[in-house]
């Protein structure tokens, strides 16, 4: 087209953004349905990236990560990195730019980590909204289409994965614009739940076999914490009686070694939590004969 020549040598010119280069300015979406202590309802997970609204991740809530300016001292900002103009900022201080690919890249490396289970604690980025602008994915409504009430939300893990799962069987009969992108960042939310959960469940096993152990054994644990019975509520799975120990210690002859207590306590605390996870686990809900054209997503542990 006469007049646009130059624009067209120019689209050829511009090379695809690599995914987790540092200076990946796009936006990304993060969505967490694991929680902390000390929030308040419906929970998530404080962290201390700038790129974060509040440096707050709520619990299922999608959640932006941002590139935006950081003031810092000029002395302090690396060469190169200062943001031109913003020496007035204020005296001796200026800004530099804190790219979201990198502040996402960290955060997934600390709490959704698929090659460190220590590390995996349910944070996923919905990555088919990487580089769409806030405006754009507020107007999806992607948190209230999958939890109509929020921030009221469900308090385990398992009625969290049961709702999202009836927001997908409503969406696959829904004839709207958004229904292929919306079934996608579901697919990814179920991930994440299940992440959460195994993350909690691996905690709430090291505890209840800590509690149970010998005063003298390394790795003993006197009392549980608000994190354990936070863990507790949200997997289903209860707490084993920190007089447990003593009770099977009764009926051990005197002289036996300790660890032979310790084994002997963790196999009982391990057939407890079994026996009481199956009975307190939630029933599946009915569930529609999937359509013939797209493959079911329904994924329970209980």
């Amino acid at each position: 087209m006469v007049g646009q020549a130059a624009f067209d040598v120019a689209s050829k010119m511009i090379p695809a953004t690599p995914v987790d280069v540092v200076e990946d300015r796009r936006e990304r979406y993060f969505f967490y349905p694991g929680d902390e202590p000390g929030l308040p309802a419906p929970g998530g997970i404080s962290v201390q990236s700038l790129s974060i609204p509040n440096k707050l991740i709520r619990r299922c809530e999608v959640t932006p990560c941002l590139t935006v300016q950081v003031p810092a001292r000029m002395q302090e900002i690396p060469d190169g990195s200062r943001i031109r103009g913003t020496e007035e900022y204020s005296r001796g201080i200026a800004k530099y730019w804190l790219y979201s690919g990198s502040e996402c890249s960290n955060l997934l490396e600390q709490y959704g980590n698929m090659l460190d289970a220590a590390h995996n604690w349910g944070l996923v980025e919905l990555d088919m909204l990487r580089g769409i602008p806030v405006g754009e994915v507020a107007k999806l409504h992607i948190t209230e289409t999958f939890f109509p009430e929020y921030p009221r939300i469900p308090e385990t893990n398992a009625d969290v994965m049961r709702q999202i799962n009836a927001a997908l069987d409503r969406i696959r009969v829904t004839d709207t614009p958004a229904r292929t992108l919306l079934l996608a960042i579901g697919q990814k939310m179920l991930d994440a739940v299940e992440a959460a959960h195994r993350h909690m469940t691996d905690v709430i096993a090291a505890i209840n076999i800590a509690v149970t152990l010998p005063s003298t054994e390394p790795g003993y644990k006197r009392n549980f914490d608000e994190r354990d019975r936070l863990f507790s509520l949200r997997t289903g799975i209860p707490l084993a009686i920190n007089s447990l120990r003593e009770q099977v210690a009764e009926k051990v002859p005197a002289g036996i070694d300790p660890n032979t207590v310790a084994t002997i306590v963790a196999a009982t605390v391990a057939a407890i939590n079994q026996n009481n996870a199956m009975q307190m686990a939630p029933a599946p809900a009915p569930q529609p004969p999937p359509s013939p054209t797209e493959p079911p997503s329904v994924r329970m542990w209980w």
